[in-house]
């Protein structure tokens, strides 16, 4: 189904340097940048995939397998961290890829109203990296992005994945994170560079990966 407000991909491209984080996510799902819109395409991304995010609108992320969940549940429910800050935020998660270097916002301008702003080639490659949606290739032809497939799974040093799983299982227990098996996959990626295969995965979280990690049911916070 298209939506009624459709972007104006030249415009945008031709004549805003930065982009606000949410006008850069109504912009990757085909919305109006400022109305947004209403993303259809949820069913079919469920339906390919086991594991993965999904954006969903421009301030919410969401996990195929919270959604795929079994056990009765509130539709679009939040998922809160024990601090009580949101799991499916997209400004966490965009916050937390600042965080770690992955991209840099614009530092505030007084000339900007509130919000975050980034580069819009790449925030555009940031959600396509971290994202199962697919964005319009009209906006990847306008941005002049020859977006690389995804990454096939790759065969990474033992040595090399123990050192980062552990750091990586430090940082997350300060943090009191409990993370999914899907989100182990997607951190050891970004730090290593690689996509480790699933069986390295289980090897790593089997061998390291503390105990209430890996309970059936388990909460999803410390």
């Amino acid at each position: 189904m298209e939506n009624q407000f459709s972007p104006d991909y030249i415009w945008w491209v031709d004549y805003k340097g930065v982009w606000e984080l949410r006008q850069a996510a109504n912009l990757y799902l085909g919305f109006d940048p400022d109305r947004g819109g209403l993303f259809d395409g949820l069913d079919e991304l469920l339906t390919r995939h086991d594991q993965g995010l999904i954006l969903t609108d421009s301030e919410t992320v969401w996990s195929v397998r919270a959604l795929k969940k079994p056990e009765p549940r509130v539709e679009w429910d939040d998922i809160l961290d024990k601090d009580g800050n949101s799991k499916v935020s997209l400004e966490i998660f965009v916050k937390d890829k600042v965080r770690v270097g992955e991209i840099i916002a614009i530092p505030d301008d007084d000339d900007f109203p509130p919000g975050i702003y980034f580069k819009p080639a790449e925030i555009i490659l940031l959600f396509h990296k971290h994202f199962l949606n697919k964005p319009p290739q009209e906006l990847l032809y306008l941005l002049a992005l020859n977006v690389p497939q995804r990454k096939k799974a790759q065969p990474i040093a033992l040595s090399a994945l123990n050192a980062a799983y552990k750091k990586y299982v430090s940082d997350n227990k300060e943090r009191g994170m409990i993370p999914s098996w899907e989100e182990d996959l997607i951190a050891m990626e970004v730090i290593l560079g690689k996509k480790p295969t699933q069986t390295q995965i289980k090897t790593v979280r089997a061998e390291f990966a503390p105990r209430h990690w890996k309970q059936r049911g388990r909460p999803k916070k410390a």
